[in-house]
């Protein structure tokens, strides 16, 4: 695109004042009248077949351009927030079943664009609107003022050291559990991440049952003779895995978690008894799991090292 840039801009005689692009948007001021800028328009269609233009002119010494509405005032711009005419003013609810840090976030995303897009006369006008459009959406006005002041006042501090890196946990986000579970993780180490709740959407989308023994995701398999049991994940069938764990603990291989029990206790344990727990189709959605599922079980016969809970 920049080449075209070039040759459409050197191979006509009147130039025009600025001419800024972004991706496919262009913004141009022009100087050279109206008739010069209809014959510059299709001076740029006639370069390339299969790059075509189209035009829009300021409206009342307005002109909108990406999320920004540029208004001329006498020698300056002013810059605001642009809003299309279809825009319903409709955000993540605050009541709805979402982590708290998710529903401050959109406060903070919100406010942040406000902010950061508008000009020192337009922004106190902008946030205000912002405030009301997130009362609509069921936010609290105490809160809404708090994050508006800290992140205005953040703006003006300087910049600290950057953090150390943090291993993500991804947990679903179910109020009372795992937001609990959360807090025994050491802060210092992981960073929280919740995710919205399996939807309807999610649950709907393959009708289809799947076949028992070949889903993957986290299982169980009990102790026959006591109430121990094991908790495991794996991306494969669950009879293949239920398979391995039998040869090891015919084999007394000791690394083996059922196998250990057995050799310690003499324990009988039969891996026919594996139960899938949770379906889980990413490694993290699996680890996760595993680790919120052994940390339910205080007779869990394993213990991980990588998600200590």
């Amino acid at each position: 695109m920049e080449d075209f840039e070039n040759k459409a801009l050197s191979s006509y005689p009147l130039k025009p004042k600025c001419w800024y692009r972004y991706v496919d948007d262009t913004f141009v001021i022009w100087q050279h009248g109206l008739d010069n800028l209809n014959d510059f328009l299709q001076h740029l269609n006639n370069i390339h077949p299969n790059i075509k233009f189209t035009m829009e002119i300021e409206k009342q010494n307005q002109l909108p351009f990406l999320d920004l509405l540029v208004t001329k005032i006498e020698k300056e711009f002013s810059y605001t927030l642009f809003r299309k005419p279809t825009h319903t003013n409709r955000y993540l609810n605050a009541h709805s079943h979402h982590h708290p840090s998710q529903l401050r976030a959109i406060i903070k995303s919100l406010t942040t664009r406000s902010i950061r897009l508008t000009d020192i006369k337009s922004r106190n006008v902008e946030l205000n609107n912002l405030t009301n459009i997130l009362k609509l959406n069921g936010y609290p006005l105490k809160q809404i003022q708090k994050i508006i002041v800290s992140i205005t006042e953040n703006r003006t501090k300087p910049k600290s050291k950057t953090e150390e890196l943090k291993r993500n946990l991804i947990l679903p986000y179910i109020k009372g559990v795992t937001d609990t579970i959360a807090k025994k993780f050491p802060k210092t180490q992981f960073r929280t991440i919740f995710k919205p709740h399996t939807t309807i959407h999610q649950l709907l989308r393959n009708p289809k049952d799947k076949i028992h023994g070949e889903e993957q995701g986290v299982y169980e398999i009990p102790c026959s003779n006591c109430q121990n049991s094991y908790v495991g994940q794996t991306n494969r069938k669950l009879s293949t895995r239920a398979q391995e764990h039998k040869l090891a603990i015919k084999q007394h291989i000791s690394s083996n978690s059922l196998a250990n029990h057995h050799l310690e206790t003499g324990h009988s344990i039969n891996t026919d008894n594996i139960k899938l727990l949770s379906s889980a189709y990413t490694l993290q959605e699996r680890i996760t799991r595993e680790a919120i599922e052994i940390e339910k079980r205080p007779l869990a016969l394993n213990k991980r090292d990588d998600f200590c809970i």
